[in-house]
């Protein structure tokens, strides 16, 4: 019985132990994404979705503080889920699906992002 116990118990802590690092990437993208903190959002992308980033930024300084505001408004009520995250079919490749709840919204609108692991390192290099 001991030793049915500390099985267990060690089972239990590798499962603990296991994080998943596409899904924390995703979350951190998201995160910083939705907060407008595209410097931090695009240390989570490769470089053509860093590109992609600052074009679509680069706008922002010209438009009226009043519409900025409610811009910032609106992406800082909008909260995401992570409803999967598959790192095992493809080698190298993270498909996530997410939900996207928009500002007073209580349906989800169901997203996908791709990660690619460079370096050692999970990166978003897609959004659909």
């Amino acid at each position: 019985m001991k030793k049915i116990s500390v099985i267990l118990c060690a089972a239990l802590l590798l499962c603990a132990c296991t994080d998943d690092k596409a899904g924390k990437a995703a979350e951190g993208f998201l995160t910083s994404y939705l907060t407008m903190d595209y410097d931090a959002a695009a240390a989570y992308c490769d470089s053509s979705v860093t590109a992609s980033l600052r074009i679509a930024t680069e706008d922002w300084q010209s438009l009226d503080t009043t519409l900025l505001a409610r811009i910032k408004d609106a992406a800082a009520a909008t909260r995401f889920e992570i409803t999967s995250v598959d790192d095992e079919s493809e080698k190298g490749r993270a498909y996530v699906k997410y939900l996207l709840y928009p500002m007073g919204s209580e349906v989800g609108q169901e997203m996908n992002m791709t990660l690619t692991k460079e370096g050692g390192k999970w990166l978003v290099s897609a959004l659909n």
